[in-house]
């Protein structure tokens, strides 16, 4: 009888002993679903241990998105263990010296980094990306003339931008702006944008809008005709398109303030274009908006990105 009992109270230990368990695994479970919103259909053994396999990436060089002239990156890619997860594919450029090329637009990460990414959420155990492309304008590699070693650096992160794994790298030569063999022969173009503010509400030719003023310098455009050129984008980079006279060849909202400077540094110290309301195509609701003001020739071709200038517009 005793034997009996005994054996009984071992029993409901080990059973005690097992709930404990399985509620300390229940809850580490749900802590690191919560953390990555993890989908319930991944493995465990996945969903702790995400991992990728990268297989390769090119480049196409001078293409150009947006009126700006750049880079295409490509990248064929398999990641197992993201099922239903919001993660990305960062690429970031490294200097021969192993330095990241430094930012503070809006392609910058967290940390001041030049970067570039393709949003995912694998829709299977292990997905397959033949062909995930980012685009990297030139006037973002902010390197002083010359010919330059570089390389991409490929990584797979959380969208919070917490790293998963390293995928590889991609070596490339960039040669900055103005720089050739026979770059004795050609002025070096240059500006620098020293304010930019706006007047709200005012009318032009009785249409309400923005007055968009520029205080800049240009050096190296005596005599050529280029334009300071003002565009739109939202929140996430896009830019506002138009199909009237306020639009560009690519069907972007665009304002231009046309010049031929006279000086080899010339000063315009209040260069001002006007956005009518209406040409602000978007939705009823407060919009986070910026102004991406750049420098072109006159046929529209891109030399520098000057500045942007962050507005609230409320339709």
């Amino acid at each position: 009888m005793n034997v009996s009992k005994t054996i009984m109270q071992n029993l409901t230990r080990a059973a005690l002993a097992l709930a404990v368990c399985l509620l300390t695994l229940t809850s580490a479970l749900a802590l690191t679903n919560e953390s990555h919103n993890l989908s319930p259909d991944n493995s465990s053994e996945n969903s702790f241990a995400p991992s990728a396999v990268f297989k390769k990436a090119w480049v196409d060089y001078n293409v150009t998105e947006g009126g700006r002239k750049g880079m295409r990156i490509h990248v064929d890619f398999e990641v197992t263990g993201l099922k239903g997860v919001d993660s990305k594919l960062v690429v970031r450029v490294q200097k021969e010296d192993g330095d990241f090329v430094i930012s503070d637009s809006s392609y910058s990460n967290s940390e001041g980094q030049l970067e570039t990414s393709f949003s995912i959420k694998p829709g299977y155990p292990t997905t397959v990306y033949e062909d995930a492309d980012m685009f990297l304008p030139y006037s973002e590699l902010n390197l002083r003339r010359g010919d330059w070693n570089l390389k991409l650096d490929i990584d797979l992160s959380y969208e919070d931008g917490e790293l998963i794994q390293h995928l590889g790298y991609k070596n490339f030569k960039f040669t900055a702006p103005n720089f050739a063999a026979d770059a004795q022969d050609k002025p070096d173009i240059s500006a620098t944008v020293n304010r930019v503010w706006v007047d709200y509400d005012v009318y032009e030719n009785r249409r309400k809008g923005m007055r968009i003023h520029v205080n800049f310098e240009v050096t190296g455009l005596k005599g050529i005709d280029s334009k300071l050129t003002v565009r739109v984008r939202k929140e996430n980079d896009d830019l506002l398109m138009s199909d009237s006279s306020f639009s560009n060849a690519g069907g972007e909202l665009e304002l231009a303030f046309d010049m031929r400077p006279g000086y080899p540094t010339t000063v315009y110290k209040d260069a001002t274009v006007f956005l009518p309301y209406e040409e602000i195509n978007l939705g009823k609701g407060v919009w986070n908006l910026k102004l991406d003001i750049d420098l072109n020739y006159d046929n529209g071709e891109i030399i520098d990105h000057l500045a942007y200038h962050e507005f609230e517009f409320t339709r």
